[in-house]
C-alpha cells in the first residue's frame, strides 16, 4: 500500500524517538536497571547482659547471611534507649564484632547490616534488635518465677500455616476472596514476612484447568495459581492439597454432594485422579509436597464431601495408597528442596477424639501394607482437640515414622455484628491455644488454620474493619511460632512459680548441629539454638513478671535476643538478658503478651 508523505514523516520521527529511549533505557551510567542488592537476614542479633563493676565486658556480635554474592558490611550505632532507630554511628566501628568502651552505667546498641550488589552500587539493608549493657555495683536478685527447659525431646516441628481462600466467602461485596502472589510474601517469607510455611489448597472435583478458566466452580479469577505454589515453595515452604469429594461418578450417590462413598471399582481410578492432580501441578512448575486422600471422611455435611468408613479408608491405603511412589515417583517439593514423592496424607476427620479417627489410625497401623504407604496422619480440631496419646495412637505413628499434622480449625464469634472483634488483639488468644495445645499437648507436626486470608485469619481482605493483605493480630500471634519453632525438635519446658500461672503458656524448641535422634535428623537447619515461645493471655491489668529461662545442661548460649508483641506493638525487639556465664536469662512477661526469645551456642 501506498504511503503518503506525512506518514512515512511520522513513521520516521516515531522510530526515532524509540530509538532515543532505548539508548537512554541502555546506556551504561544508568544503574536503574541494574540487579538491586539482596537483604541480609540477620540469624544472630547483639545480646544485653549486666555487669558488675570491674567486670571485663564481651564482644557485641551480629551475624546476617546472604542468598547470593553480595558483600556484606557493618555500622555500629549508640542509643539512649532500648531501640534500634535514632542513633548515633560509631567512629570506626565497622565490623561483625563490637566491644562497647563502657564500665559505668547504661548503654544501648544496635548494627545496621548492609549488602552491596556485586553487579551495581545498589545496597539494601536491614537493623539488628538492640542490645543493652549495663554496669551495676551489685549483682541483682534473681527473679522468683522461672522456665526450666529440659534436654528431654519430644517431636520434630515442621511447620505452620493455613489454607487458601477456596471457595466463595460469604460477606460484603468488594472484599478480596483470593489470595494474590504479593499475600504469599507477606504470608511465607521467614524474614520480612509472617514466616508461615504450610499452604493447603484445595483439590477440586474438575480438571483443574476448567476452574483455573473459570469454566466450573468456584471461579477462581485468579490465573496465576501455580505462581502462587511456585512461590511458596521458592521460600522453603510445604503444599498441601485436600479433596472434597471425588468427581461424581466415582461415587455411590452419584452426586459432588455428602453422603455417598467412593465405588469400591472407582479405588484405582481415584488413585490414578489424585496422581494425575500431582503430575498436573508439577508439570507447571508448581511441585507440592503432600496430598491428602480426604477432607473430612467421617462427617456427612451439606456441601461438596464423600464419606470412608474406616476399612475402606484401610483398604485403599493398603491397595492403592502408594499412588505417588509407584514408577515414576510424582516429582515433589517441600522445605527448599526436591522430594523423592509427594507424601501420602491420609483421611483427614472431624476431629481426632470421634471413634473414625481412632480406629481408622488402628486399622492402618496393623496393616503392613497400608501402613508403607502412610506418610502423614491428619484431623481437624471441631468438637474435639485430643491430646498426645489419642493422637499419636500412644505414640505408634511417631515410631512408624508417620507424622501427625492439624489440617484444619476456624474459630470466630458466629455472628456478623460480632466479627469486628475477631481481628483484635484480645481475641488473640483463644485463637493462639489451639496452636500451643495442638503442638505442646499433642505432640504434632504441623498446625494449619483454616482461611490464611479472612477477618479470622492470617491477614485481613477487606472484610470487618481489616485491611486488604494487611497483618491482623492473630497473624502476628501465629507468627511468633512460625518464626521460632519451625523447623526444630520441641523440648519439655516447666513454669515455676508465677503468680499467674493459669494464664501463662510456655514452649521449647531446638536444633542442632549434631544430630543423633530421629526426631532430630529430621531438622534441616543446621544451628546449635534453644528457642521458646512464652505468653500470658490475661486480658485485664495485672503486673508483668520477671521471669529466668534455665537452659538445660549443657548448652552455653552466646547471644540471646527476642521479639514482642501485644496490642500496641508487633514483633518489637524484647529485652533478654542473657547471664555472664550463658546459662540462664531473664525477661519481664507482661500481661496480655506473647514473647519469643531465642538462644545461640
Amino acid at each position: 500500500m501506498r504511503k503518503s508523505g506525512n506518514s512515512v514523516i511520522g513513521t520516521l520521527l516515531i522510530v526515532g524517538v524509540c530509538l532515543i529511549i532505548l539508548q537512554a533505557c541502555s546506556g551504561n551510567s544508568d544503574d536503574s536497571i541494574k540487579p538491586s542488592a539482596v537483604k541480609p537476614y540477620i540469624t544472630v542479633h547483639p545480646t544485653s547482659t549486666d555487669y558488675v563493676t570491674g567486670d571485663t565486658i564481651a564482644a557485641l556480635k551480629v551475624t546476617a547471611t546472604i542468598s547470593n554474592s553480595d558483600k556484606l558490611s557493618y555500622q555500629w550505632f549508640e542509643v539512649d534507649t532500648f531501640t534500634n532507630s535514632g542513633g548515633s554511628e560509631i567512629s570506626n566501628a565497622t565490623d561483625s564484632t563490637f566491644t562497647p568502651a563502657i564500665t559505668q552505667g547504661t548503654k544501648h546498641y544496635y548494627v545496621k547490616v548492609t549488602s552491596s550488589s556485586s553487579e551495581s552500587s545498589k545496597t539494601a539493608s536491614k537493623i539488628s534488635n538492640p542490645a543493652r549493657i549495663r554496669f551495676l555495683s551489685a549483682a541483682e536478685a534473681e527473679p522468683s518465677t522461672s522456665i526450666n527447659v529440659s534436654n528431654d525431646a519430644a517431636q520434630y516441628v515442621r511447620g505452620f500455616g493455613g489454607m487458601s481462600n477456596a471457595f466463595d466467602n460469604i460477606g460484603p461485596s468488594g472484599i478480596a476472596r483470593y489470595i494474590e502472589l504479593k499475600d504469599i510474601n507477606t504470608l511465607f517469607d521467614q524474614e520480612d514476612g509472617l514466616g508461615m510455611n504450610i499452604l493447603r489448597i484445595s483439590l477440586w472435583p474438575y480438571p483443574l484447568e476448567q476452574v483455573l478458566s473459570g469454566e466450573v466452580f468456584p471461579v477462581m479469577g485468579n490465573q496465576n495459581y501455580y505462581d502462587l505454589v511456585k512461590r511458596v515453595n521458592s521460600l522453603g515452604g510445604y503444599v498441601l492439597a485436600s479433596p472434597w469429594t471425588a468427581p461424581a461418578d466415582f461415587k455411590t450417590n452419584e452426586s459432588l454432594s455428602a453422603g455417598g462413598h467412593l465405588k469400591r471399582e472407582y479405588y484405582g481410578i481415584y488413585a490414578n485422579y489424585l496422581r494425575n492432580f500431582c503430575q498436573t501441578m508439577a508439570n507447571n512448575g508448581a511441585p507440592i509436597y503432600a496430598i491428602s486422600i480426604q477432607n473430612e471422611p467421617n462427617l456427612v455435611v451439606g456441601y461438596d464431601g464423600m464419606e470412608w468408613t474406616e476399612a475402606e479408608h484401610r483398604d485403599f491405603m493398603r491397595d492403592h495408597g502408594n499412588f505417588t511412589r509407584k514408577s515414576p515417583a510424582v516429582k515433589a517439593w517441600g522445605g527448599g528442596k526436591e522430594q523423592s514423592h509427594v507424601r501420602i496424607m491420609m483421611g483427614e476427620p472431624h476431629n481426632p477424639t470421634d471413634i473414625w479417627y481412632g480406629a481408622a489410625m488402628d486399622l492402618v497401623l496393623n496393616d503392613e501394607g497400608a501402613l508403607a504407604n502412610a506418610d502423614i496422619a491428619a484431623y481437624h480440631t471441631y468438637g474435639g482437640i485430643g491430646n498426645k496419646n489419642i493422637v499419636t495412637r500412644n505414640g505408634r505413628l511417631t515410631t512408624a515414622g508417620v507424622e501427625t499434622w492439624m489440617t484444619e480449625y476456624n474459630l470466630n464469634s458466629g455472628a456478623e455484628n460480632l466479627y469486628f472483634q475477631d481481628s483484635t488483639w484480645d481475641f488473640v488468644w483463644p485463637f493462639i491455644e489451639y496452636a500451643q495445645h495442638v503442638i505442646v499437648n499433642n505432640n504434632s507436626n504441623g498446625f494449619v488454620w483454616w482461611y490464611l486470608k479472612r477477618f479470622y485469619g492470617i491477614i485481613g481482605e477487606g472484610a470487618y474493619g481489616t485491611i486488604n493483605g494487611a497483618p491482623l493480630p492473630r497473624g502476628y500471634a501465629l507468627s511468633h511460632f512460625a518464626k521460632y519453632a519451625t523447623d526444630t525438635v520441641r523440648l519439655e519446658a516447666s513454669l515455676q512459680n508465677h503468680p499467674s500461672s493459669s494464664n501463662v503458656r510456655i514452649s521449647a524448641y531446638q536444633r542442632k548441629t549434631n544430630k543423633t535422634t530421629p526426631a532430630e535428623l529430621q531438622v534441616m537447619t543446621n544451628e546449635d539454638s534453644i528457642s521458646l515461645v512464652v505468653y500470658n493471655q490475661r486480658i485485664l491489668a495485672g503486673a508483668s513478671t520477671d521471669i529466668k529461662i534455665n537452659l538445660p545442661d549443657g548448652f552455653t548460649a552466646s547471644n540471646a535476643f527476642g521479639i514482642i508483641s501485644d496490642n500496641n506493638q508487633k514483633h518489637a525487639p524484647v529485652l533478654v538478658i542473657l547471664a555472664k556465664d550463658g546459662k540462664s536469662a531473664t525477661f519481664n512477661l507482661p500481661v496480655n503478651t506473647i514473647i519469643s526469645v531465642k538462644f545461640v551456642k
